[in-house]
């Protein structure tokens, strides 16, 4: 059985199409935990009616002694789930008819692989093959783990179906993170388990431009506090690999550009004072770049100027 976890919060206008799309699943042996971190619209109504009309649909709330969070509702959703695989899913995205089905027969033929996953395709608004984009193209050139970090392959928190002893034998999500829990999950558990399968299909349909925990509004929702603690947990775990900590710290300076662009000074800070810290580059040409990048910086700063025009100047070479 494949166990489905999906955390909700106030999805009632988006969840039936979800649950419509793991209705119709041609792989029908799967149990759907859906977890509700206290919504405050209709998604209970939506839940409840979906549960009666297929009994694999189970409906649960957040324990009070659960911190508030997607992250708690998923570590909750697996502590009562009792299949052998176990995929993680949004509210608001869709399966492909045949995800399951597919997902379960390379891990039933492939002993040895830890996990696999799918290509995924994205759209906007009510779902519609017409409004099918851009799709995601992963590769793994050598270690996992690396791919996975430098974004090589992408895996993002939906599209692993794994088998259960795997996340058994990890700690699952940190529940006090507001963002990049994904990341942090699947790095540690990417230094371990390395066994992987692709399937070279569009398999889930991702809604972007749906508010959610990274967008609000149509914007970037950057909790700052969260992310930063993710990627030095990240280099951390890899203090020798030059690769992912170059990788990481642009990552970095790209937030705090876009911090720069909307005149957030004092996340700018922080931004600098983690790559001051934490990169593992301590060439005189990267001393060179972070000088130059403060000076223009402060600059920017005491003028009150949020310019993306001069964005060269903020960048490493």
């Amino acid at each position: 059985m494949i166990s489905i976890i999906i955390p909700v919060y106030n999805r009632g206008s988006l969840l039936p199409e979800t649950l419509d799309s793991i209705i119709n699943q041609t792989y029908q042996a799967w149990e759907c935990i859906i977890v509700d971190d206290g919504s405050t619209d209709n998604t209970e109504e939506i839940i409840e009616f979906y549960a009666k009309k297929d009994s694999r649909i189970q409906f649960h709330k957040r324990p009070d002694y659960k911190q508030k969070g997607a992250n708690a509702c998923r570590n909750y959703g697996f502590e009562l789930s009792k299949g052998e695989f176990i995929q993680f899913f949004d509210s608001d995205d869709i399966m492909h008819a045949k995800h399951l089905e597919k997902k379960q027969k390379v891990l039933e033929k492939n002993k040895n692989v830890h996990f696999c996953i799918c290509q995924t395709q994205n759209f906007e608004g009510l779902f519609s093959e017409k409004k099918l984009k851009e799709s995601s193209v992963n590769t793994i050139t050598g270690d996992i783990y690396e791919d996975y970090i430098l974004g090589r392959c992408s895996i993002l928190m939906i599209t692993p179906t794994w088998r259960r002893e795997v996340l058994m034998n990890s700690t699952l999500f940190d529940e006090t993170l507001l963002q990049s829990q994904d990341l942090e999950l699947y790095s540690r558990i990417l230094l371990k388990f390395k066994n992987i399968e692709i399937i070279p299909e569009n398999l889930i349909y991702v809604r972007r431009n749906n508010d959610s925990i990274t967008t609000l509004k149509g914007k970037l929702n950057i909790h700052l506090e969260s992310y930063l603690e993710v990627k030095k947990r990240v280099l951390m775990q890899s203090p020798n690999n030059l690769k992912i900590n170059s990788a990481l710290i642009k990552m970095i300076l790209g937030i705090f550009r876009y911090k720069l662009a909307n005149k957030e000074y004092s996340d700018c800070k922080k931004c600098l004072a983690f790559i001051g810290t934490y990169s593992s580059d301590r060439s005189l040409k990267f001393k060179y770049f972070l000088l130059k990048i403060n000076f223009f910086y402060q600059v920017f700063k005491t003028l009150g100027r949020g310019d993306t025009r001069f964005k060269s100047l903020l960048k490493l070479k």
